[in-house]
């Protein structure tokens, strides 16, 4: 993306060095920060000085042309990587789940006794299901928000070096924000995950012993324990949005200003 536009720079530097028409190239979707970066005066190494009459007599074929040509490679690229890290992906939920099916099949029945049943579904169905659709998601985001962030701001350091004063501190904000929420948001998971084993222990319970529950008429009391598990499991749920959305709302705000 920044080569897309450090290209579309070039382009325009070109055509207002010829006295031309600067045609307006609308930036993509989801890229809020290209009209920024192509005004800034971006500081142009000697061999671009050098070749600057030679760009300005080029036609809007050539320009169009490198422009599809680096679009078409940003896309491999972004296939190519998105396949080679789900596939690991794949793979590491894989052995993880071989991993733990082995150290239940082969534990030791002091193990089932002290261990309850909700949590080991819960390792087997939650856990998992994190680790195949949110860890490498997750991970993947911040690694392309990093790299892009530390972009962005090396090119507008280069033209306003003051800016890096300013950069410093956002990024003391933004970590004494995160860090805050870090320390909170990492108690409320747990206890959310925490609060799933009761449920799913329940759930294992009355599939067993329906036939029991439905002889002996019990069906309204085991209602209300699962309406109150679900209710205490819903609470902190709730609770992991709301610091979440608290996150969002501070880093926002910080942003703004």
């Amino acid at each position: 993306m920044v080569t897309q536009d450090y290209w579309i720079r070039l382009w325009v530097s070109s055509t207002d060095d010829a006295g031309g028409q600067v045609l307006a190239v609308p930036p993509a979707r989801g890229t809020h920060y290209i009209p920024a970066l192509l005004l800034l005066p971006l500081p142009k190494p000697a061999a671009v000085e050098a070749a600057a009459e030679g760009q300005a007599h080029r036609s809007a074929t050539y320009w169009l042309g490198m422009y599809m040509a680096i679009s078409i490679a940003a896309i491999a690229f972004e296939v190519g990587r998105q396949l080679y890290i789900y596939a690991g992906a794949v793979r590491a939920s894989r052995r993880l789940h071989e991993r733990l099916l082995q150290a239940v099949v082969h534990a030791t029945p002091r193990f089932f006794d002290t261990t309850p049943l909700g949590r080991i579904i819960n390792r087997f169905s939650r856990d998992m299901q994190t680790v195949d659709e949110s860890a490498m998601e997750t991970l993947l985001e911040c690694m392309c928000d990093g790299l892009a962030t530390l972009t962005v701001v090396a090119i507008i350091a280069a033209a306003a070096p003051a800016f890096l004063v300013v950069a410093a501190a956002i990024a003391l904000a933004f970590a004494g924000i995160v860090w805050y929420y870090l320390n909170t948001s990492r108690e409320v998971k747990r206890l959310e995950s925490t609060s799933m084993s009761p449920l799913l222990s329940l759930f294992g319970e009355l599939i067993l012993g329906v036939s029991s529950i439905r002889a002996f008429g019990a069906k309204h009391y085991y209602m209300r324990e699962a309406l109150n598990r679900i209710d205490a499991h819903n609470r902190a749920y709730y609770a992991v949005w709301a610091t979440t959305r608290w996150l969002s709302v501070r880093i926002e705000a910080a942003a703004a200003c």
